[in-house]
């Protein structure tokens, strides 16, 4: 088995240590993303967005979504929200709105790239946020509504349903506000989701409504992790206070096992897994999923270890990556692999009050310490625990305050990508 291995990599070494090892602008914009240089990731796109597009290349979507997705989280979201919008145009093959120099991206071309059902959907959902974020509520409003068209109608997502129901809330319209978050408690009722009851509580107080406020309130603290438990003691939102939503993209579920959120150095609770964009699947199920496929995944990864720890030996230095490259071409199947791959697996969600004078806010990762195999490969999580932290000024981006809210995305990456896999 050794002696076909050393073969391989013998014809193979140079033509792969020259195209998979190489550092190209694509993996460096993508290790840029995961340090969270998003200034020197944005630049480093931009080009390679300009690229694709001047070589007519058959990925092209791919790249601008990942632009679109870069300047969502640096908090430049006219920007995102131009891309994305171009994003969709392209991917319905409207190319007559957009430009004529679009004409090699209409479908049916040969190996043009089309969105998968996850990925039109999530297309929408950051164009809903985008949106709402430019006060253009009716706008997010109609790409949620464009979801639940994909979902054959009947809302499945959590998220979505929370979105929707703060544009509506937004935009004053109370009664459309309600059925959104009465669908989200149907959706989360096998594994309860707290903040729910904290947005029924909150739309009827608005509505005026002080008694069913109370009662979704004592619901709330019932569950609530114990730092937003004391805020309403009186079961009442109190004044002079701002409601928080942090919402943080994983690319990764199994690395992960809190997310704890301060501010102004206070815990104030934990983000809980709300979403995998999955329709009828719920962020538990999903996690438990995969927690069980991580054996499976050890497994299926055997073979490529043996060829990067052959090649490590064979060739000095180097061998080991293009081991690893050679695994994936030997091993590998020869299926379209072309995905949005910035596109995040799940999204956690933490919804809580504040002092609306706060200026600061950490988010805290405790996660399972990986060791990684080849050139950029997925890692397996080992028992070790450690700590990960980022810190947002409260009062600008990508922090966005609308009325008493304020929004922020965030975005946990485990690990750097590599290129696209063709």
């Amino acid at each position: 088995m050794k002696s076909y291995i050393y073969a391989i990599l013998c014809v193979s070494a140079v033509s792969i240590l020259m195209a998979g090892c190489a550092k190209s602008p694509e993996v460096i914009a993508n290790r840029d993303f995961y340090d969270q240089q998003y200034t020197d990731a944005l630049t480093g796109y931009k080009k390679l967005v300009d690229e694709k597009y001047n070589k007519k290349d058959k990925s092209y979507i791919i790249y601008l979504l990942n632009y679109a997705l870069l300047n969502h989280y640096a908090g430049h979201f006219d920007e995102a929200r131009k891309n994305f919008w171009t994003a969709y145009q392209v991917e319905e093959g409207k190319v007559s709105e957009l430009a004529k120099t679009f004409e090699w991206m209409k479908a049916g071309a040969k190996r043009v790239y089309k969105l998968k059902k996850r990925e039109k959907m999530l297309l929408h959902f950051y164009l809903g946020m985008n949106y709402i974020f430019a006060d253009k509520t009716e706008e997010s409003i109609i790409e949620y509504k464009k979801i639940h068209l994909l979902e054959e109608d009947k809302p499945k997502l959590p998220l979505v349903c929370f979105y929707m129901g703060k544009a509506y809330e937004i935009e004053g319209k109370y009664d459309d506000a309600l059925i959104e978050y009465r669908t989200l408690l149907e959706l989360t009722k096998e594994e309860p989701f707290p903040p729910t009851y904290l947005e029924l509580a909150r739309i009827h107080d608005l509505r005026g409504e002080k008694e069913k406020a109370t009662e979704y309130m004592k619901k709330f603290v019932s569950i609530a992790d114990k730092p937003q438990c004391s805020i309403f003691e009186g079961y009442t939102i109190p004044e002079g206070y701002s409601e928080l939503i942090v919402q943080i993209d994983q690319d990764r579920l199994d690395v992960t096992d809190d997310i704890k959120i301060y501010v102004d150095g206070k815990y104030v609770g934990k983000a809980r897994l709300l979403d995998v964009f999955r329709p009828g699947v719920t962020g538990g199920e999903i996690a438990r999923k995969m927690m069980k496929e991580v054996s499976s995944k050890v497994a299926r990864d055997a073979g490529k270890d043996l060829m990067v720890s052959v090649g490590a030996s064979a060739i000095p230095f180097v061998g080991g990556c293009i081991g690893g490259q050679v695994g994936k071409r030997v091993l590998g199947n020869k299926e379209d692999k072309r995905s949005w791959y910035y596109a995040p697996a799940g999204f956690s969600l933490f919804v809580g009050y504040i002092p609306e004078n706060a200026r600061r806010v950490k988010i805290e990762f405790i996660k399972k310490v990986s060791t990684s195999r080849g050139c950029l490969t997925p890692s397996v999580p080992s028992t070790a625990a450690k700590s990960e932290q980022l810190t947002y000024d409260l009062h600008s981006m990508p922090c966005v305050r609308i009325k008493d809210q304020i929004f922020l995305t965030a975005r946990f990456q485990s690990m750097a990508y590599d290129k696209l896999q063709e």
